[in-house]
């Protein structure tokens, strides 16, 4: 069993969002060399997952179970906000939101299936509660 702790930094600066993050993702069994599943805003732009050419990742089918936290720090959402040129309605956001998921993926060098439950913190004030979503992810490598 190989267990990895990545960390991961990142941000976004546009006029739809600006906002920087940080975190922590994975651990995994005989499962490629990549980032894992990332479906949480800001992880979603990952490299694909590359396969080692290990004994042990040719052999066959490989597991993970995967968690990762996250910490946003949002200094701007326009859907929170509102418009940026004129009054317009908005709420007031929280500039930390945290973040965390957790799920597990089975697969073999063309084929991965995967589910991911993430936790998302409160986006603004008065929110009535977290956010939680999931996922269920098919992907077939040629």
């Amino acid at each position: 069993m190989v267990c990895r702790g990545l960390p991961i930094a990142g941000g976004s600066l546009g006029n739809l969002l600006i906002q920087g993050d940080i975190g922590l993702l994975r651990a995994d069994y005989n499962i490629p060399n990549d980032f894992g599943m990332t479906l949480a805003r800001g992880m979603g732009h990952m490299p694909p997952p590359r396969w080692s050419e290990s004994a042990e990742s040719r052999s066959g089918w490989g597991f993970s179970i995967y968690g990762g936290a996250m910490a946003n720090l949002v200094l701007r959402d326009l859907t929170l906000d509102g418009n940026t040129l004129e009054d317009s309605p908005s709420v007031d956001k929280n500039l930390f939101v945290p973040a965390a998921a957790v799920g597990m993926a089975i697969g073999n060098r063309h084929f991965l299936a995967s589910f991911t439950y993430v936790f998302w913190g409160k986006e603004f004030e008065h929110q009535p509660e977290y956010s939680k979503y999931a996922a269920i992810t098919f992907s077939y490598f040629f």
